[in-house]
């Protein structure tokens, strides 16, 4: 751990120390409101060198021994001449341009797929539809695939049931939002990532480590605030089918409405269905499950110069079929019959937020924010019942005051009622949780290049009792492209062990829980920076961070004490240690690059040893690198995984004579290639590609599958791709 950190301070010493030799910065502003203004030219008077200035109106460039003047140019701007021949290293010129005066001035600007802030408190990472698009994306679990900061992967070998992982820790620990409006937590966990599809979102905004109280204190590792399409916003029409040769079919539909300037509606609607029996590796198990999907949901929105209400309502319903080959739904449940599995889920939500100015100084607001969602879950593995009922009703009240640009605070008051009902076989384990709670937030500026975001928020639990959550983040600028930030602070969750575990669930161990599961309790400390630099005139973005996870309390299922049986229980000691580097940026006319390389050091106590995480890639290296000439985009992503402990107690299952059944206790690194191109014409977009192109798969990745009623049959022991290379293409048709 202490060689990645020492090659990580390092490098970005190099570059904090070397960066503004022979250089000019500048920021650009609107002479008229002071706004930033981005994509701004800067050129040299006279010669071709020039840049744009960034989303905070910033350029870098490089002097030039011809001339001292710049020219910065923009639409719906009066060109300028500007002289440099005093400047001094370190300082930040101040440019101010006047906007043309015309009856109707259009400015457009192309964001990028993925944007790092230097502006917000929180390390935060966006993700637009722009990067979606680079990918077949068809749900928000299939959204990361061109990521480097989350990973994805399949739960086990047959349910399909996929999870994300940040700072080395499964996703139930990164707190899931849906603009502001908690969404995948409890029992949508197991399935949750697919309940969101690709061509819904608007962005994805990732931040690492603790996150604001506002939103609650099960903030662990990181906070995902996903933003859909909204009326005034979104395209009027957007068409998308997808296709792959497996026979996975996929349509989706966005259509917004205005009925006046102030007021409008969204219908999102989506369908999938999936019913060919796939068994690739033949062990006689279905590779990927079969699966229907409807999902449907309508947002309403009313927005005027001091008030905007928004409402909308959700139904999904979902049938997954996995199992034997020969499976059948009709069949009676018995041992001398197929192996089968079936999860029928039924999802209902409801959401209702307002907010208000309440003065002509815009100084203070108040927002309300309203969710009620219903799951249910109807669940048969083999010979085993898994059911399970949640109904949650949120409530929050958000006071807002900025009393000036250096001091402003949020405060306020919520209630969270969830009532969940798990029952496996004869173990019940429902709970109700009833947790009113207040919390403050202040953001102080005590200078011009420090911010200090620090709050604490109380809750009175129920069953956990007092909960007192406080968290802090400091930002500091180094100058107007290089930031450093510290954050630390305390998460709480309840653990949902069967639904946040489903892959055991596909298995003949035996379920123990020797104890009483106590609330999951972590503390979370990280430093991080961005700078942005040039290089022969091309903007780059450099961002690394090192992050700390240490549990007070952590719920694990323990599968080194024996083959059969998975123990959850409590542990305290639990850690995990995330560094990461990224490099990206634009390397030529329409060609870009991101490269990052991410280590993990993630240790749980299991049969009473302090050791690795069993079925995880401590090593991550990534690639990515995508060339859009005109209509046509093409895009490729390497990602290489390193080897990992498998559980000892595998090496156990060796089964007659057939060595190929027998486990080991490590497996060897993986790399996976995704690639896909893309054609635009007249508002229609035809895209094709190929996903884990080297063809990449865990072999055997069901033990005695042949025996799948036996003590032996284990299909949770996955670290690896289970489907091998496919083919996929689509079409998109927006109408704006």
């Amino acid at each position: 751990m202490k060689l990645y950190c020492s090659i990580i301070f390092v490098f970005l010493s190099a570059i904090l120390t070397g960066r503004a030799q022979n250089f000019i910065i500048g920021k650009v502003t609107s002479a008229q409101d002071k706004t930033l203004l981005e994509g701004i030219k800067v050129q040299w008077n006279g010669t071709a060198k020039g840049v744009l200035t960034t989303k905070n109106g910033v350029f870098r460039l490089q002097e030039s021994p011809q001339t001292h003047e710049l020219v910065i140019s923009a639409i719906g701007y009066v060109t300028d001449t500007f002289h440099v021949h005093d400047y001094r290293i370190g300082d930040t010129l101040a440019i101010s341009l006047q906007p043309k005066i015309s009856e109707e001035v259009v400015v457009e600007a192309e964001s990028d797929a993925t944007t790092i802030s230097t502006a917000t408190i929180l390390p935060t990472e966006k993700m637009t539809e722009k990067e979606f698009k680079r990918a077949a994306c068809c749900s928000l679990a299939e959204s990361f695939e061109t990521n480097a900061t989350v990973d994805v992967s399949y739960s086990d070998a047959v349910t399909g049931a996929k999870q994300i992982e940040m700072l080395g820790l499964q996703g139930s620990y990164v707190q899931v939002l849906t603009e502001c409006l908690p969404t995948i937590r409890g029992l949508a966990s197991s399935y949750g990532l697919e309940y969101i599809p690709g061509t819904w979102l608007e962005s994805i905004s990732l931040s690492k480590g603790v996150a604001s109280v506002v939103n609650g204190y099960e903030a662990m590792t990181g906070q995902m605030e996903i933003e859909l399409k909204k009326p005034h916003e979104s395209e009027r029409l957007h068409l998308n089918a997808y296709f792959n040769p497996i026979g996975r079919w996929e349509g989706n539909l966005v259509h917004s409405y205005s009925f006046t300037e102030d007021f409008g509606t969204t219908l999102l609607a989506h369908g999938t269905i999936m019913n060919n029996t796939i068994d690739n590796n033949g062990d006689g198990f279905l590779d990927i499950p079969q699966r229907s999907q409807i999902n449907i949901f309508n947002r309403w929105r009313y927005a005027n110069e001091y008030t905007m209400v928004q409402l909308g309502i959700k139904a999904l319903t979902e049938e997954r079929i996995a199992g034997e080959n020969n499976f059948r739904t009709s069949q009676s449940i018995a041992r001398w019959n197929p192996y089968g599995i079936t999860v029928n889920t039924e999802r209902y939500e409801a959401f209702f937020k307002s907010g208000h100015v309440l003065d002509d100084n815009e100084k203070y607001h108040l927002a309300f924010f309203g969710t009620y969602q219903t799951h249910s879950q109807r669940s048969l593995f083999g010979l085993r019942h898994y059911n399970g009922k949640e109904y949650t009703v949120t409530a929050r009240a958000v006071f807002t005051a900025k009393f000036d640009d250096n001091f402003s605070i949020v405060s306020g008051t919520s209630y969270l009622a969830d009532n969940i009902e798990e029952i496996f076989d004869v173990s019940n384990l429902s709970r109700t949780e009833s947790v009113p709670g207040i919390f403050a937030e202040a953001t102080i500026k005590p200078e011009k290049k420090w911010t200090v975001l620090t709050g604490i928020r109380y809750d009175r639990h129920n069953i956990a009792g007092d909960l007192i959550i406080p968290r802090m983040m400091v930002k500091y600028d180094i100058d107007e492209q290089s930031t450093i930030r510290f954050s630390a602070g305390k998460g709480l969750r309840f653990a949902n062990i069967f639904a946040e575990n489903v892959a055991f669930l596909a298995s003949s161990r035996t379920i123990t829980i020797p104890v009483s599961l106590q609330p999951e309790e972590s503390w979370n400390i990280g430093i991080g920076t961005v700078v942005y630099f040039s290089v022969f005139d091309k903007m780059f973005t450099l961002d690394a961070d090192i992050f700390r996870t240490e549990f007070i309390n952590q719920v694990i299922s323990d599968l080194d004490i024996s083959p059969n049986v998975v123990y959850f229980t409590n542990t305290s000691g639990s850690f995990s240690n995330s560094a990461q580097i990224r490099l990206q940026g634009e390397i030529y006319s329409a060609l870009t690059l991101a490269v990052a390389y991410r280590f993990n050091d993630v240790q749980f106590t299991t049969n009473g040893t302090l050791q690795q995480r069993a079925l995880y890639s401590p090593h991550k290296s990534f690639f990515s690198i995508s060339y859009a000439p005109s209509d046509w985009q093409f895009d490729a992503t390497w990602t290489y995984r390193s080897g990992g402990r498998i559980p000892f107690v595998a090496a156990k299952h060796s089964l007659g004579s057939d060595e190929s059944h027998d486990y080991a206790t490590s497996f060897d690194g993986f790399s996976i290639v995704n690639m896909q191109a893309q054609y635009t014409f007249m508002g229609v977009e035809l895209y094709a590609g190929v996903e884990n192109l080297l063809d990449t798969m865990q072999h055997h990745p069901i033990i005695d599958p042949q025996n799948p009623y036996g003590e032996n049959f284990d299909a949770s022991l996955v670290w690896g791709p289970i489907m091998g290379r496919m083919f996929y293409s689509g079409i998109r048709w927006v109408i704006e």
